[in-house]
């Protein structure tokens, strides 16, 4: 199942665990209101602490110069 620009909330573990993310992508998490928390890759403990939290990914489309950047919003 995709979780990256479903629009469904999920577990950021989820997100980790799904194979939709790799050891070069960077997870930049934002708060309910937008504002910008933490970004690093998926094994990095600033972003793991936030692995039970939920919200929603999004990702750009390759065309982009970022190609390797999620954004998850907590909801």
């Amino acid at each position: 199942m995709k979780i990256i620009n479903s629009g469904n909330p999920t577990k950021l573990a989820a997100l980790i665990k799904s194979g939709e993310v790799d050891d070069k992508t960077w997870i930049c998490i934002y708060d309910k209101d937008g504002k910008f928390m933490v970004c690093g890759t998926w094994y990095e403990d600033k972003v793991l602490e936030y692995s039970e939290l939920f919200g929603k990914a999004t990702k750009r489309p390759s065309g982009f110069s970022v190609n390797h950047r999620v954004m998850f919003r907590l909801v």
